[in-house]
């Protein structure tokens, strides 16, 4: 990408702020604006292309990637080396710009916001500044009040910067929690602290509650606080993806235990059935060893689908119930089961609910030695139910409710314990429920259920 393709480079040039654009990777310079050569003695062009330790100590470079790591993004000991060697204090603010290879550099030198002599382009960048950050980003005046908010914040809040601004920022705190705030903002100030870190709840527009990791820090003028920079991470939204992350990671690893096992029940049939051919000579062992391997072929060739779609952004499409249970019986026309369908119904999924669903059909037919599948779909205002009833061996009473538990095992018919944990696992991506009873008829039934999900107005 060419520095020409950065879109506040239009402004940095025009603008007094100081700046400088750093390749992420390299770590040369690309950009610094004329007037922060010239601070620094250098003419421009001493400088780009160069290292940026040409114009900061190495400690303080360190400092800066340390932080972005850590998703905190000013110093307010900054230093950068003049031409002459001397280390000259600014306040650096930093962030990486949208395509994440380069990082921006602002350095200020005033002890003040206000002592930079802003002009309408100037608040037109330190507007982007603010915008350009993954974060929560808000500016609050040494009284409470907020005089500045970015795109992030007002997701998260659900109001508009409008909404926002002048407001004081324990509003937007949980009413019980709203004095403790005040408490912390006031305290800092008088005692000029440091950066200082807390966590603590905020409400949304919708009236939901949402925990958020504050990082603030003081910007002063002479012995005043003139400002506060609080930059938040959405805690709720981390853990959800923490949780979301081990939950699929759990997915795919019982996929390769469920490989392992059926990979090595088919090795074992294949294994014995030539070694009979070798003693007997009858080629329709041959035949059965030869359907072991391409169940095997068939196997590994799911799981890499499997394995792709677990690995890739998830992404819902809206499916046919109907069709994905038509691609099941499809595979199963050369053996003697009855297979019927009944209604229809569209599900938000992806690939796994057709290996989930598939699952529940090769048990019942493979360990419940059923005959006779039938699948109902039915829908009303809150979901969609899929019922699949198949005439195989009775499951117990009393061991309904562990069937899906990882790793439980009862018998010949539990297989290796892994597979209706993995269904319920899958399902629960779409936030579908499963389980399993008996009908008037005493065949066994498997029954699960979507939510209907409600239609944006």
């Amino acid at each position: 990408m060419k520095l020409d393709d950065l879109k506040l480079v239009e402004f940095l040039e025009d603008s007094q702020v100081y700046s400088l654009v750093v390749n992420i990777e390299s770590k040369h310079i690309v950009f610094i604006h004329n007037l922060l050569a010239k601070e620094l003695d250098f003419h421009r062009d001493e400088i780009i292309n160069q290292n940026l330790n040409k114009i900061m100590p190495e400690t303080v470079c360190n400092l800066i990637f340390e932080r972005i790591e850590k998703e905190i993004f000013f110093l307010e000991e900054g230093r950068l080396i003049n031409k002459h060697g001397d280390s000259i204090p600014f306040k650096l603010f930093f962030n990486q710009t949208e395509n994440e290879n380069y990082l921006l550099i602002h350095a200020i030198k005033s002890k003040s916001i206000r002592d930079i002599p802003f002009k309408k382009k100037e608040f037109d960048i330190f507007n982007s500044i603010v915008n350009i950050s993954r974060n929560l980003l808000v500016i609050i005046n040494n009284n409470g009040k907020i005089i500045k908010s970015n795109s992030e914040l007002e997701k998260v809040l659900g109001f508009t910067s409008k909404e926002i601004e002048g407001k004081y920022c324990w509003d937007f705190f949980v009413e019980n929690d709203k004095k403790r705030i005040k408490d912390i903002f006031f305290k800092q100030i008088e005692c000029q602290s440091k950066p200082f870190n807390f966590v603590s709840e905020i409400q949304t527009k919708s009236g939901k509650v949402v925990e958020i990791s504050w990082y603030y820090s003081l910007i002063c003028d002479n012995k005043n606080v003139e400002y506060i920079i609080a930059t938040g991470i959405n805690v709720s939204a981390q853990e959800k993806a923490i949780a979301e992350a081990d939950k699929y990671n759990e997915v795919l690893e019982t996929l390769l235990s469920v490989l392992r096992h059926d990979l090595q029940n088919d090795l074992v049939v294949i294994e014995g059935m030539i070694d009979i051919y070798l003693e007997t000579g009858n080629k329709r062992l041959l035949h059965r060893a030869l359907n072991a391997v391409n169940r095997g072929f068939l196997l590994i060739q799911r799981i890499n689908i499997l394995h792709e779609t677990l690995s890739s952004t998830f992404y819902f499409e809206t499916v046919s119930l109907k069709k994905i249970i038509e691609k099941i019986v499809s595979t199963y026309l050369a053996e003697p089961i009855e297979f019927s369908i009944h209604g229809d119904a569209e599900v938000n999924c992806d690939n796994l609910l057709l290996f989930a669903l598939e699952n529940i059909v090769t048990n019942a037919i493979k360990h419940g030695k059923a005959n006779k599948i039938d699948f109902y779909i039915k829908k009303n205002t809150k979901s969609i139910i899929l019922e699949i009833q198949n005439n195989g061996s009775k499951i117990d009473h009393s061991i309904k409710d562990n069937i899906f538990k990882k790793g439980f095992s009862s018998g010949e018919q539990s297989g290796s314990g892994l597979g209706l944990f993995l269904v319920k696992r899958i399902l629960e991506r779409y936030d579908a429920t499963i389980n399993v009873s008996s009908n008037n008829d005493g065949e066994v039934v498997f029954r699960v259920v979507f939510p209907l999900k409600k239609e944006k107005v």
